[in-house]
């Protein structure tokens, strides 16, 4: 399937969530910071660690705004968004995969 990473994650109110250096952050950060982390009670495999940085290599190296994703892999974003960021920030790209 294929997702549009370029757009900015927006809050509730529709406003561009900003990242540290104060421009829109974009589903294509999104996925690679949910991809680079952990959270408590996560214990991947090197094979899972090596999984989660391919994808996030991929996206970060991808030069297009829209970026083709297996089933798979948007379901394992889910999950990771899903433990590491809010559930503002995890929602909102929910909401952005789902396109």
């Amino acid at each position: 399937m294929k997702i549009k990473i370029t757009e900015a994650v927006k809050d509730l109110k529709g406003n561009p969530i900003k990242n540290s250096e104060g421009n829109d952050w974009t589903l294509k950060e999104a996925i690679a910071t949910a991809c680079l982390s952990t959270y408590q009670g996560d214990n991947p495999s090197g094979e899972e660690k090596y999984k989660r940085w391919k994808l996030a290599n991929a996206v970060e190296q991808h030069a297009g705004e829209e970026f083709e994703m297996t089933v798979e892999q948007v379901a394992m974003v889910k999950k990771l968004a899903g433990g590491v960021f809010p559930t503002i920030t995890s929602g909102a790209i929910w909401s952005m995969l789902e396109k």
